[in-house]
């Protein structure tokens, strides 16, 4: 909810008039797509939607992106907006700092300092009317700021302040802010009571709700189906008790709210593939994954790592999805650049074994080996090599021959789709860097893209760098027929990006002019591993499904 919170310092609350609101950056996002792949945010952010619907992702959080609503964040929070249900979204994203005024016991006097924690709207979301006056002022912020002119932006500032003045206005006095909505204590109940019987009507009961519309408003708001998010719930639970210690089946099934113990290993099975015994048995070897492509291996093989880097931004889906079964995660932080940290992290709650890219040297590998058993997967070997590697390792050589069926049979499958779609047009993967475009020619994608998926190259991919500027100029000689863009989520790259996109050259492109370019995220697009490319080709199927 858009409220205020107070900074208990030494000298006492301050009050809103003794803080400063400065903007920093002014964005203004619509249409259909991916709008916002996972971003790490290096300032407070307000977020305000005027129009449409998406989905929103707020750290590990994730929920519905609603008309009419205004939500913050903090610096380090992590934020996106899915592309499922993005059409016709038109929203404000305004980025600032916050400065507030210390009184000095002393001297009784008062200077302005950034506050680590300031008097700042508090993180979250409010139903908010988005009137014709918020929306005037959200268009006055962005439009003065896009100017570039000073007293323009000066006019930016202005509005700005007013704009939060309506905002906070609305949430001191226009709503109360203790209430929790019906659907909400439906949610928490199922949180905190997930091992008993509950049924549907139990919970539309609490909301006054029928039991109809609720199944549809829980949908609409979290975006998972009310049995699916207790079936979730508690297949969470079971696996983080298979983690710490042997369990009967049948008093396991009765701790998570099923009175049928085959039934909840049936449950089980659908759920994530594996029968409750197999889980049990991989949990039992406590696997490090030293680097994010390992993770992917090792789910390709059923396995989930007892340690593995992990981040909302850098490794948002292995995050989302198995973050609360991973009992270490080590830093994911740009090419392990946090090492020593990983290291002391693993020397502390050492696993069975590791295994590590045979890239990894000097120190950091004379380290890694002190811990214990360590394997160094052969980076020149093809991805699928890797994996019959690992599963040699591991002695999983039966899931591995599996694993690689169903990919070959996935392959098979949208291969044929994408030649019905497609046909013989070129494409071409580019990645945009602050304000440098570049052809993308990673491994992944020369082997998976091309390679897997025969798709047409409107470039030599073997002729270039995996990373290699070009002009916009070259792009119109290449002539591709469809363009895969992945955009660096930072403020300078995002900027440079909607300059690029309002030159004439850039518009000029044929697969600019037909419609016919998809914004593509760095995950799972940067990452070389089985998991990863199954990721890919599915993501393919979908980007070109949409134009």
């Amino acid at each position: 909810m858009i409220t205020y919170s107070e900074f208990q310092g030494e000298a006492g609350p301050p009050t809103l008039d003794e803080t400063a609101f400065r903007l920093r950056g002014a964005e203004l996002l619509k249409g259909e797509g991916c709008l916002v792949e996972q971003r790490l945010l290096n300032s407070y952010t307000l977020i305000v939607v005027s129009g449409g619907e998406g989905l929103l992702k707020l750290n590990e959080d994730e929920g519905l992106l609603r008309p009419n609503t205004a939500y913050t964040a903090n610096p380090g929070d992590t934020i996106g907006i899915m592309s499922e249900a993005a059409e016709g979204v038109r929203l404000f994203v305004l980025s600032f700092d916050v400065f507030r005024e210390e009184r000095l016991p002393d001297a009784g006097t008062a200077y302005f300092q950034g506050g680590a924690a300031p008097l700042y709207p508090e993180q979250g979301s409010a139903q908010v009317p988005v009137t014709a006056p918020i929306v005037t002022l959200c268009d006055t912020v962005y439009g003065h700021w896009q100017s570039g002119d000073p007293l323009e932006r000066f006019r930016s500032q202005s509005a700005f302040q007013e704009l939060l003045y309506l905002l906070m206005k609305h949430s001191l006095y226009g709503s109360d802010r203790g209430a929790r909505s019906g659907l909400e204590l439906s949610k928490r109940y199922m949180d905190a009571h997930f091992h008993e019987k509950i049924s549907v009507e139990q919970l539309a009961g609490m909301t006054g709700l029928s039991p109809k519309y609720y199944v549809d408003l829980f949908k609409k708001t979290y975006d998972i189906g009310v049995t699916d998010y207790l079936t979730l719930l508690r297949m969470n639970r079971a696996k983080q008790l298979m983690s710490q210690a042997d369990h009967r089946l049948k008093d396991l099934a009765q701790q998570i709210g099923y009175s049928d113990e085959y039934y909840f290993s049936r449950k089980f099975k659908q759920e994530t593939g594996v029968s409750p015994t197999v889980y049990m048995n991989s949990r039992r070897r406590k696997i490090a994954a030293y680097q994010i492509p390992i993770t992917g291996q090792l789910l390709a093989l059923k396995m989930i790592p007892y340690a593995a880097p992990l981040h909302p931004k850098w490794t948002g889906y292995y995050y989302k999805m198995y973050g609360s079964e991973i009992p270490v995660h080590l830093s994911a932080y740009r090419f392990n650049q946090d090492w020593e940290a990983n290291i002391e992290k693993l020397r502390l709650q050492p696993p069975d074994l590791i295994l590590s890219p045979d890239t990894v040297g000097g120190q950091e590998r004379e380290l890694l080996e002190r811990l214990g058993e360590v394997y160094f997967v052969p980076s020149k070997a093809t991805w699928r090599e890797q994996l019959l590697w690992t599963a040699q390792t591991l002695r999983e050589e039966g899931e591995a021959a599996a694993w690689l069926q169903s990919y070959e049979k996935k392959v098979k499958e949208v291969r044929e789709r994408l030649e019905r779609e497609i046909g013989d047009e070129s494409c071409l993967i580019l990645s945009f860097n602050e304000r440098t475009v570049n052809v993308y020619n990673s491994r992944s994608v020369r082997e998976v893209l091309y390679g897997d998926l025969q798709l047409r190259p409107a470039c030599d991919p073997g002729a270039a760098q995996p990373v290699q500027p070009v002009t916009v100029e070259r792009l119109a000689e290449l002539d591709a027929q469809r363009l895969f863009v992945m955009i660096r989520q930072e403020p300078v790259s995002l900027a440079g990006w909607q300059a690029l996109r309002q030159s004439p050259a850039w518009r000029d492109l044929r697969a600019v002019r037909t419609h016919k370019v998809s914004i593509v995220p760095s995950s799972p697009w940067r990452e070389y591993s089985a998991s990863a490319h199954y990721r890919i080709i599915g993501d393919m199927l979908e980007l070109v499904a949409r134009k």
